[in-house]
């Protein structure tokens, strides 16, 4: 049975401990210089931009930037967003919170969000919100914040529309996480000016002909989209398409599977593996849930493992590895899920042997390593408001039930 949790995720921050810097003295009784322990500060730390305008910062540890290296979060999250490299778009009117962490170190700056003076006549073309793992809350405060009305929605479906102000492309059409439809007239779709504003945003046409209603792109810019136009689609009409192409890894971070450890050998095994102690609590079972995570932001999605060792009577008895984009290992479909093949090949190729549980789940053994584990869906809102959707793996000894909640 599949389940949805709403989870409040603690933020992936690391309080910094100040060291008093002191004077030591060689034999000679000769003082020495003190130890100046390096900051990290963000450049600028103050700053107004106007709706839909960018600016760069930058983070610095003493001198040195680290820009790339570290991990931000904005609270809200719906006033701007960040990419990797440090450009930050703003996407409506207010004041937000800006935060980097680097090596356990943190910084902050304040965004200021103002109005646009002058909106002005909205471009003829635009691309929509390209970040298929984002909340449907955060894809409309975009829209609405570069002046699209909000018209058609189901909730169930994820499905949202909006109006443009654009004769060229009248309306945006969204099912989150799955695919967008820009509905075009004929003249527009065959047009050399369409054909050369996605040249200039990274989509190139895959022909010199159309074949012979439809045209794909193609693109090196997104590692997620694919895209295409479609002449007179059958019940359709006109539209400049995108679809979600799923994303891939290398590998996946597996946490401690060993029934034996010691809450140490848990921190260090998770401080070697890169994720930060988040908080520690007891379940409604009486279990000690000790929980380790570690936060990617990239420019087409935020990548985030979640480690959470459950112990009983001093003893590990279950952990779960949760994960976003779930697609890496599911394929999420409202309250249920499918799971993608490419995991399953995954799994298979580190030794896992695959069967079916008494509730028809995919059980995965490994007799050598003695555990298993089931997957699972949670929806989890974080503590700045933003909601992921999470695949789970969760662990129990090999000689544990089967049926894995």
């Amino acid at each position: 049975m599949k389940r949805t949790r709403m989870n409040y995720l603690t933020s992936l921050l690391l309080l910094v401990v100040g060291f008093m810097g002191f004077q030591s003295c060689d034999k000679n009784n000769k003082p020495q210089p003190p130890v100046v322990e390096e900051t990290l500060s963000i450049t600028p730390k103050e700053a107004s931009i106007k709706v839909g305008e960018t600016l760069t910062i930058k983070v610095l540890l003493g001198q040195k930037e680290v820009t790339s290296q570290a991990a931000f979060s904005t609270t809200p999250a719906d006033i701007i967003s960040i990419s990797k490299e440090g450009k930050i778009t703003a996407l409506k009117e207010g004041k937000a919170t800006l935060k980097a962490i680097y090596n356990g170190k943190e910084a902050e700056a304040t965004i200021t969000v103002t109005k646009k003076e002058e909106d002005g006549p909205q471009p003829e073309f635009m691309l929509p919100y390209l970040r298929w793992f984002d909340s449907a809350e955060e894809l409309i405060a975009f829209e609405t914040a570069r002046g699209n009305i909000p018209a058609e929605k189901d909730e169930s479906m994820q499905y949202y529309s909006f109006q443009t102000k654009s004769k060229k492309m009248p309306v945006i059409k969204y099912i989150v996480g799955q695919s967008i439809q820009i509905d075009l007239t004929p003249e527009v779709a065959k047009s050399e000016e369409l054909k050369s504003f996605l040249e200039k945003n990274g989509f190139i046409y895959g022909s010199n002909d159309w074949t012979p209603k439809f045209m794909n792109l193609m693109t090196d810019k997104y590692k997620t989209v694919t895209g295409f136009i479609y002449v007179e689609y059958p019940g359709v009409g006109t539209f400049l398409g995108f679809n979600l192409k799923e994303p891939t890894f290398e590998t996946l971070p597996f946490p401690l599977l060993d029934w034996n450890a010691s809450e140490d050998a848990i921190k260090k095994f998770e401080e070697n593996a890169g994720r930060k102690y988040l908080e520690q609590r007891i379940d409604e079972l009486g279990r000690k849930e000790i929980i380790y995570g570690s936060q990617k932001l990239g420019e087409e999605y935020e990548e985030m493992f979640i480690a959470r060792y459950l112990m009983k009577e001093g003893k590990l008895v279950k952990v779960l590895l949760q994960v976003t984009p779930a697609n890496y290992i599911i394929k999420p479909a409202g309250e249920g899920f499918g799971i993608m093949g490419a995991f399953d090949t995954y799994v298979k190729g580190l030794g896992y042997t695959i069967s079916k549980t008494g509730d028809k789940k995919n059980l995965y053994s490994h007799a050598e390593k003695g555990n298993k584990f089931t997957l699972g869906q949670w929806t989890i809102k974080m503590k700045d408001g933003r909601k992921r959707i999470f695949a789970s793996m969760n662990f129990v000894p090999l000689d544990g039930p089967d049926v894995i909640d």
